[in-house]
Parts: structure tokens; C-alpha cells; sequence
């Protein structure tokens, strides 16, 4: 049986979870390398001007890396999956069908992944139960309804009463 190849989006992954992988099997040694790092950066002139000045021109491209760990990491998810379903659904919300309005630092930011939290225990989805993807509103008003169809049912027969007495 030959080995499984791994995409260059696969190895970056695998690389990051390693190096996670070590710097929690020995906490202090990592952080003493990270000193002996920051004083040699330090000492070769290149200050927190020159990190400030680094980070600022790189932030666009480490918010695209975050988000991709991210839907992976807890969603298991790969970004060209959230793609899909985005194309799938028109890029608008699952529930309201309308796009998504919440801001955050200036920009709009993308739909929420759902999932059913009933299948996974922990705060990380296998990747089978995802639903679809949610506007911030009706992301957090069906997370504030605990998922629960029951409550949802009461929350419309309640709406209805109180409309029909309008």
C-alpha cells in the first residue's frame, strides 16, 4: 500500500499541529526558545518597529490562514467545502435567506458555519453534522434556543398569538 500524498494546504496543517504538538509537550522549553529568539531579534536591530511594520503588511494574509485553521481545525472543514456550500446557497444565509450584515473591523464578515451540536460532544464538529451556513442573527437566535426544535415551535406559536390579537 503507498503512502497517502498530502496537498501543500494538508502539509502546512500538519507542520502547524506538530509544532502545537511540541511546544505543549514542553511548555517552558518553548517559551525559552522564544525569549532566546525575541533577544536575538532584538539584538540584531530588528525591534517591535520592525515586527509592527512586518505584521501590519502581512495582516490580510495571516486572516486568510486563520480563518482556513479555523474551519478546519473546528468544523473539520476544508476552506474549498465552505466555497461549495457558499456557492450552493447564493452567498446568503440558510434560514432568512438574506446576506450577512454583521461588521467587524470595518469589514463584513463571512456566514457562520452551523452545526448540529447534538452529534459532536466538544467544542469541534466531525464535519458530518455542519448544517449550512448562517447570517450572524439567525446563527445566535438558534443557538440561543439551544437547537431545540420544541422551543423554536413555541417561539412561533407565540409570535402567531401575538399577532393575530394586532
Amino acid at each position: 500500500m503507498g503512502h497517502r500524498r498530502y496537498s501543500d494546504e494538508e502539509n502546512k496543517l500538519r507542520r502547524a499541529a506538530g509544532r502545537k504538538a511540541r511546544y505543549h509537550a514542553d511548555v517552558e522549553k518553548a517559551r525559552a526558545k522564544i525569549r532566546a529568539s525575541h533577544a536575538k531579534r532584538v539584538a540584531n536591530g530588528k525591534s517591535s518597529a520592525y515586527n509592527k511594520a512586518y505584521h501590519a503588511a502581512h495582516k490580510a494574509e495571516r486572516n486568510v490562514t486563520r480563518r482556513r485553521n479555523h474551519l478546519l481545525e473546528v468544523f473539520n472543514m476544508p476552506e474549498s467545502a465552505y466555497e461549495v456550500m457558499l456557492r450552493t446557497q447564493n452567498g446568503v444565509c440558510a434560514i432568512c435567506g438574506g446576506p450577512e450584515t454583521m461588521i467587524r473591523h470595518g469589514k463584513v464578515v463571512p456566514l457562520s458555519v452551523d452545526h448540529d451540536r447534538s452529534c459532536c460532544s466538544g467544542p469541534h464538529s466531525c464535519g458530518a453534522c455542519v448544517r449550512g451556513l448562517l447570517c450572524n442573527n439567525c446563527n445566535r437566535s438558534i443557538g440561543l434556543l439551544r437547537d431545540d426544535v420544541g422551543r423554536l415551535e413555541a417561539a412561533i406559536a407565540y409570535l402567531r398569538r401575538g399577532a393575530s390579537r394586532g
